[in-house]
């Protein structure tokens, strides 16, 4: 057995995990010591020693010129790798989206597109409960002139204020703040007057996101709760309230979010996702230090 004191196995193809490895290294080159650190809490403590003091901040290093394919690549090995049988079919056919510059294409935006964002934080619960490739939903809404995100969420800090429940967040500085792929699906037909009454009036209203134990009830035995909703059951109500998708559609809470990316992806009432970077976002949202949640 490989210990910390003690690093001649008894079998030199013994297996040992990368973290105790690691582990082991560091605690022989007297770098840091790990006798008071339980081997389940070896990874953990490897990662937080690289904020900066004993080892530098991480930088992640990647070629220019495959900046967006690597992107996608990574999140989605990354998934994959969590799982011990990993669909290969989902790892490595996934979708490639066409991307463009948010700046000089916000007057293209519309109240009603739909937003969708495929956190790095959010990859591995919110694929299991949501969509396999984006963990959350939010619509465009227009607002005297300005754009902004409509969405659900328990905590979110943007420029300094924290949102919680039913947000409007100023459209461009969500995406250019965010910790994910933001894409952006256009309503082939925009809203008729009617519609835009019906959406401002709804968006009047107190919503509040789920507890933890209505989100169980609501994935486990469908319930429904008044005024309260995820991300993605909110825009569904919205739409049906609308007219764009029929009132006599029912989908269980746990397929919400995936109908609603079904919905972007037939190319008929919604346009194919589009991904949207703020100028020189791309770089920087590689080098992101801090992860926000959606």
């Amino acid at each position: 057995m490989c210990n910390l004191e003690n690093t001649k196995c008894k079998n030199k193809f013994q297996k040992i995990h990368c973290s105790n490895l690691i582990a082991i290294i560091l605690f022989n080159l007297n770098i840091y010591n790990f006798k008071k650190i339980k081997p389940k809490d070896y990874h953990r403590t490897i990662v937080k020693l690289c904020n900066g003091d004993l080892f530098s901040e991480p930088v992640r290093i990647i070629s220019k010129k495959n900046i967006i394919s690597n992107i996608y690549d990574n999140k989605i090995k990354l998934y994959c790798y969590l799982f011990d049988e990993p669909d290969y079919n989902l790892c490595y056919n996934t979708k490639k989206y066409k991307t463009i510059l948010l700046d000089g294409n916000l007057d293209k935006l519309n109240t009603g597109d739909i937003i969708l964002f495929s956190s790095y934080a959010y990859d591995p619960i919110f694929r299991i409960f949501g969509d396999v490739t984006f963990s959350h939903v939010g619509m465009v809404v227009k607002i005297n002139d300005q754009l902004y995100s409509l969405e659900m969420t328990d905590s979110y800090k943007l420029n300094n204020k924290i949102y919680t429940n039913k947000c409007l967040f100023p459209l461009y500085d969500k995406v250019d703040k965010y910790s994910g792929n933001v894409f952006i699906c256009k309503l082939k037909k925009e809203l008729n007057q009617n519609q835009l009454n019906i959406l401002y009036d709804l968006i009047k209203n107190d919503y509040k996101i789920y507890s933890p134990i209505e989100v169980y009830l609501a994935i486990a035995h469908n319930m429904k709760f008044h005024n309260k909703f995820c991300c993605g059951s909110l825009i569904f109500y919205l739409l049906q309230q609308m007219n764009i998708i029929d009132k006599n559609i029912k989908i269980d809470n746990i397929d919400i979010n995936s109908y609603l990316v079904n919905l972007c992806h037939q190319n008929t009432m919604y346009n194919y996702p589009i991904e949207f970077l703020c100028n020189n976002s791309n770089i920087k949202k590689i080098y992101k230090k801090t992860i926000e949640y959606p």
